[in-house]
């Protein structure tokens, strides 16, 4: 679907085609728990779907980002930046930190772009 919608839009001369992937060991994140507490903080439905402080889940998150261990040939250790590959938590955080630099890149932006599109794993959609 992705493919020809980018066909029947085709890229005129004084344009340029841009992709950003979201790496989840390039996330840096204190960034991302930055926006996930600004994200929680503005959810006025959060409360309806848990008893816990925001407080507390950016405290567990937090933990969770910074305590990432592995093994790589019978040595130990800690990954010191971005989330962890195999972490379940690492997609929704990459997607949340590329949407929020998404929406502020096009927001701000000298020349918003004509068309954009999001891809997660087999599906896309529309910014």
């Amino acid at each position: 679907m992705f493919a020809q919608q980018v066909r029947d839009q085709p890229i005129t001369e004084d344009e340029i085609m841009v992709s950003f992937i979201a790496l989840f060991t390039s996330m840096p994140v204190d960034l991302a728990l930055q926006i996930v507490r600004e994200k929680l903080q503005q959810d006025v439905t959060l409360t309806e779907r848990t008893d816990i402080s925001v407080t507390n889940i950016m405290k567990l998150l937090e933990f969770v980002l910074k305590n990432s261990f592995f093994t790589y040939d019978q040595e130990h250790y800690q990954q010191t930046f971005g989330c962890a590959m195999g972490s379940p938590v690492s997609a929704t955080i990459a997607n949340l930190v590329m949407e929020y630099i998404e929406e502020r890149a096009i927001s701000t932006a000298t020349h918003p772009p004509r068309w954009c599109y999001r891809e997660r794993g087999d599906t896309s959609s529309k910014c």
